[in-house]
């Protein structure tokens, strides 16, 4: 990747759209020459986009994703159709970045949108599914004029960044909500979903609410959904995980809403369905031993994750590799994580962000008596494969980041 955008620190976050909205005035805004959907919540916002993506482009649309965090190249993030974003055009698109940002000082994360943005209006693409970065209200992202704007769900999160209660976190997240413009909110405290319907009101936008206008049941081998008091039944996914169900609910009534201009048939919906898949959620990255990554990072995400595990992988017990970042909730992370009963290796992803690996320890040790510290994740895997038995897997988790550096350890391994 160009030397230039690396030297954007990825661990900063400067709130606020003036900056981005100023760099991309000054590329002739190309976020106003595509249509788009926007998505944000505190879990699930990136399988959502995944399976509304894979839906429309198995329809035969042109269709953009950008997501983040990448977990090997940074061109993960922008993708249209079935490729990533090609070396030779994103070095363009950064140069031309670069010398629009002059003076500036913008953010990698706005580097980021900015390159997602242009790459999307000069390939002409027909739609666009784009993930907030953080929060929703000042994100960079949050510069479009979407179709559709869905909120997955809100916990407690980033409290540094976008306040302390769940009523601050749902009141930023629902910034991303424009006038006249529908919304889709999925399963989430009462709170928070009364601050979201408020902002809703205000706007005049129209909400979808789930369990009142849809709901999905079943697991993800079988389901089906009722959206508005109509069955879609037969419906089977790629991705293992009960809350997926619940993700593909959300998608399969965005996609419903904006049936008028996207068509597309039953057949489609079920395909592209089927064949979504997205890195490091439930990932196996070996199966000698048994290897599963995921990116839970924050409390709800534990929580789903040991469901998981207790049910697709009951005979195991899992041996925790974990790495966190030092404006997460530790303990109820941990704590939803149930890691009484485990051996637990504690490490740090290679980011500024990092909980250090010293202070991590001394939290577990709160939850567990079975743990020791590793200097990193790849010291950490071959530890727990020298220790590893036949009824036991190992699990990372805790970081997009961690889980991308294991997911390049273990390909470097296989080569």
């Amino acid at each position: 990747m160009n030397e230039w955008i690396k030297g954007l620190k990825e661990s900063s976050f400067v709130f606020g759209t003036s900056r981005i909205k100023r760099l991309l005035k000054i590329l002739e805004n190309p976020e106003k020459n595509f249509s788009s959907i926007h998505i944000t919540g505190s879990n699930g916002k990136g399988s959502v986009a995944t399976f509304i993506f894979s839906v429309l482009k198995e329809a035969g649309y042109k269709v953009g994703l950008y997501t983040s965090p990448h977990l090997i190249d940074f061109r993960e993030r922008i993708r249209i159709n079935n490729k990533i974003i090609p070396k030779k055009k994103l070095e363009t698109i950064i140069q031309r970045i670069k010398k629009a940002s002059e003076g500036l000082d913008i953010t990698y994360f706005e580097a980021a949108t900015a390159i997602a943005f242009l790459y999307f209006a000069q390939e002409n693409i027909d739609i666009g599914i784009i993930e907030v970065g953080l929060g929703g209200r000042l994100d960079a992202t949050n510069t479009i004029k979407p179709l559709l704007s869905i909120i997955t769900n809100i916990s407690l999160e980033h409290t540094n960044y976008l306040g302390d209660t769940i009523e601050k976190i749902a009141r930023e997240k629902a910034g991303i909500i424009k006038k006249g413009i529908p919304v889709i909110i999925g399963r989430m405290d009462k709170k928070a979903q009364i601050v979201i319907e408020e902002c809703a009101k205000k706007k005049d936008a129209q909400i979808f609410i789930e369990g009142r206008d849809f709901i999905g049941k079943g697991m993800p081998d079988s389901f089906e959904v009722r959206v508005f008091d109509k069955d879609y039944k037969g419906f089977s996914l790629g991705m293992i995980g009960n809350h997926q169900v619940i993700n593909a609910s959300l998608a399969i009534i965005a996609l419903e809403v904006l049936k008028k201009d996207f068509p597309y048939d039953f057949c489609k919906l079920k395909k592209g369905l089927k064949n979504a898949y997205i890195k490091g959620r439930m990932d196996i990255i070996s199966k000698n031993p048994l290897i599963i990554v995921d990116g839970a990072h924050n409390p709800e995400g534990a929580k789903i994750l040991r469901e998981a595990l207790n049910f697709y992988f009951s005979s195991y017990k899992p041996i925790f590799i974990i790495g966190i970042l030092k404006d997460k909730d530790k303990d109820r992370f941990l704590s939803n994580l149930d890691i009484s009963s485990s051996k637990v290796i504690v490490t740090e992803p290679k980011i500024d962000r990092r909980c250090h690996k010293e202070l991590l320890f001394e939290i577990v040790k709160k939850y567990t008596s079975n743990a020791i510290v590793m200097d990193n994740v790849s010291k950490a895997i071959e530890y727990a494969k020298n220790i590893v038995k036949n009824d036991e897997l190992i699990c990372i988790c805790g970081s997009f980041y961690l889980i991308g550096e294991a997911i390049k350890y273990e390909k470097k391994k296989a080569y």
